[in-house]
This record gives structure tokens, sequence and C-alpha cells, in this order.
């Protein structure tokens, strides 16, 4: 059984996730988010599919950007 992935310690991220991704399960990306410690966030991005069009069309990929660049 592969170890399950793991972010870089001391990395600072946004995941964005869409919640009704069908392809990629979100609880990976919770569990990425909670085991990596508070220089990474989870946007749960609702109704998002899998290639997050509307992240693109809505503005939240901007707002995901500069609230990275903002992370301490």
């Amino acid at each position: 059984m592969a170890c399950p992935p793991r972010l870089p310690e001391g990395i600072r991220a946004i995941l964005l996730h869409g919640t009704a991704d069908d392809v990629v399960p979100i609880e990976g990306s919770r569990a990425l988010a909670r085991d990596a410690g508070p220089g990474v966030q989870l946007w749960e991005i609702a109704g998002g599919d899998h290639p997050l069009n509307a992240c693109l069309e809505d503005g939240t990929l901007e707002r995901a950007i500069a609230a990275a660049l903002a992370l301490p």
C-alpha cells in the first residue's frame, strides 16, 4: 500500500477543490490540508467540478492567488 501524499513541511499553499468533483475525491484534499499545517488552506468550491471552470469565470482563482501571495 502506498503512503498517502503529503505536502512539504512549511509550504504555503491554497488548495482549490470542487465539491462536485467526480474524478478526485475531495477527502484527499481535506486530508492534505489538515495534515500540512497552518500555511495551507483548502478552499472548497461549492458545486465545482474537476476542471473548476467556474473558478476562472467568477474570480475565485484570482482571489486564491492573491490570498496565497499574502500567506505568512
